[in-house]
């Protein structure tokens, strides 16, 4: 029983060593390699895993291929690349604010309000 939690503690240890490593793969990110290799060689020290883990999260995933739109009425979000209401101003899946696309006789949107505490 010692033996197979050892190996489990093992491969835990080593999953959680290579983390960053792993979030850029799986995100996709122009810099997963480079990424990985840091993690490598500099994840030890700790504050070179959390670089790695910093630069996993912060970098841009690469734009998917152009695919095929399933709904012609449907666009890409610019943040996310999940299909979204033309007319949306917030994507509903990651939450960031897009540009507003609809029709030219579409009533645009009012201003905000301008806030006294930004300038």
């Amino acid at each position: 029983m010692e033996v197979i939690l050892t190996i489990a503690f093992i491969v835990l240890a080593i999953v959680f060593y290579f983390l960053p490593a792993l979030i850029a793969d799986k995100r996709k990110v122009a810099a997963a390699g480079t990424i990985a290799w840091v993690n490598f060689f500099f994840g030890w020290t700790i504050l070179g895993w959390i670089a790695a883990l910093i630069w996993a999260v912060a970098e841009a995933p690469i734009a998917p291929a152009a695919l095929p739109r399933d709904d012609p009425e449907q666009r890409d979000c610019p943040a996310c690349y999940s299909k979204i209401d033309p007319r949306a101003t917030i994507c509903p899946h990651c939450r960031t604010a897009v540009e507003r696309l609809g029709s030219a006789d579409a009533e645009a949107p009012a201003s905000p309000k301008p806030n006294p505490y930004y300038r």
